[in-house]
């Protein structure tokens, strides 16, 4: 959470949760717009387009939601792709803390991440929840003109898509020096600045051409859809310059493939830990969102600054082997971190 240490994560519900599902706490006033997440925990064994969702944070479960891919959608809409959240709530000790915000700040790219074919998320809430109205409207969502009926009385319909038309791509993760977000087309210029510099690019066969550029942009783009992600823009919280690229991408080394991070920053902003700070979300990230091992970082021999990097990221070198660049072997170290200790 920006201007936070503390970091929240989406997780499916496992039987694994269930000691932290016993100790969830709702008053009687939250049971008035909400439901205990039990009887959709229930539900969700027999019905498997039922997902329960926690909202975890520091080992605490904060919030609960339930997305919900057929039961009552077409309720709600007639798009097929839509999904629907319900059910959203936050352990009444943690209210007023801004964790339900966070929650629905992580929500579009965990469902682009989980739920690949869905493009709009919608939702109800009663007609008397202004609370939960002007939440949701600060938060991405909509007022549609569809309203209708529920235990508690009038519903409003409301649905935030994934998609939207911007300039800027999806958000991903942040802290307070940086957040990490979807490459867009708008993202070519200052790519060049970076693949097509030969001091930035020395550890690599060659500076990128421009053709390459644009290869290597809509390479990740594509990762994003097939993937979920890949290598993202690093921008700065403050200035909002674009200061490089850092993410997570399959690479294959001796016909194994393994999970990597990658970075690369602007020799503008070398030496100003952003390129330690980035691969320290991209571990978060992975641990997180991905439910990853192990994760590596593959790197030149003669690259010491991306070593150090890996290094203060607690990687060890587990494996050397050699890469072919037009004919000449060049020795690559396999850098790796257990992410279950």
């Amino acid at each position: 959470m920006k201007g936070c240490a503390r970091f929240m994560y989406l997780q499916k519900y496992t039987p694994d949760f269930s000691n932290m599902i016993e100790q969830y706490q709702l008053d009687e006033k939250q049971l008035l717009h909400t439901g205990t997440p039990e009887i959709p925990i229930t539900i969700s064994q027999k019905n498997h387009f039922i997902h329960p969702i926690l909202a975890i944070e520091e080992n605490r479960l904060t919030n609960f939601f339930v997305l919900d891919e057929k039961k009552d959608v077409a309720l709600y809409t007639t798009n097929k792709q839509a999904i629907l959240l319900r059910t959203f709530s936050t352990d009444t000790r943690y209210q007023g803390q801004g964790h339900a915000k966070e929650v629905l700040r992580l929500l579009p790219n965990f469902v682009r991440l989980h739920f690949p074919n869905i493009n709009e998320v919608i939702l109800a809430v009663n007609e008397n929840n202004i609370a939960a109205q002007t939440l949701y409207q600060k938060n991405g969502f909509k007022l549609s003109e569809k309203v209708t009926h529920g235990e508690f009385g009038r519903l409003y319909v409301m649905n935030m898509m994934l998609n939207p038309e911007n300039n800027e791509g999806t958000k991903i993760i942040e802290n307070e020096q940086l957040y990490l977000r979807e490459f867009t087309s708008d993202d070519f210029d200052d790519l060049c600045q970076i693949l097509e510099d030969k001091e930035t690019m020395y550890a690599y066969e060659a500076p990128f051409t421009k053709e390459k550029v644009k290869d290597w942009l809509t390479w990740n783009m594509t990762s994003y859809k097939e993937n979920g992600f890949g290598l993202w823009a690093i921008i700065d919280q403050t200035s909002h310059a674009f200061v490089g690229q850092c993410g997570i991408v399959y690479s294959d080394v001796e016909s194994e493939s393994l999970l990597e991070i990658g970075y690369l920053v602007n020799k503008r902003y070398w030496n100003r830990g952003y390129a330690s700070s980035a691969s320290q979300l991209c571990l978060t990230y992975a641990k997180h969102e991905l439910h990853a091992k192990r994760i590596h970082s593959i790197i030149r021999d003669n690259n010491s600054a991306s070593q150090k990097v890996a290094e203060k990221n607690g990687m060890t070198i587990i494996h050397e082997f050699d890469k072919d660049y037009s004919g000449q072997a060049i020795r690559h170290f396999v850098y790796s971190i257990d992410l279950n200790k």
